[in-house]
């Protein structure tokens, strides 16, 4: 299992896939998370409801463990699993 750090290319394989990540959470503890930003892959009660301004220090997706929407803050993004 390799991580793979470039944030960009994470954004862009959350855009179209799942994707499995870690990152480190407000806590201190890291996290496994296995989420996506790809709206065919969120079940349609859970899709946005409208456009917003994307932020610079934070990024939301979809958790498909927990099946919500969740938050990381983009300084604590650990890599994403090839």
């Amino acid at each position: 299992m390799a991580l793979n750090k470039d944030f960009d290319a994470f954004k862009e394989r959350m855009s179209n896939s799942d994707v499995e990540f870690v990152f480190l959470k407000k806590d201190g503890s890291f996290r496994i998370a296995h989420g996506t930003r790809c709206v065919s892959h969120i079940p349609a009660a859970d899709h946005p409801k409208g456009l917003r301004a994307p932020s610079e220090t934070a990024l939301s997706f979809y958790d498909l463990d927990k099946m919500a929407w969740r938050g990381m803050v983009i300084e604590n993004f650990g890599g994403f699993i090839e």
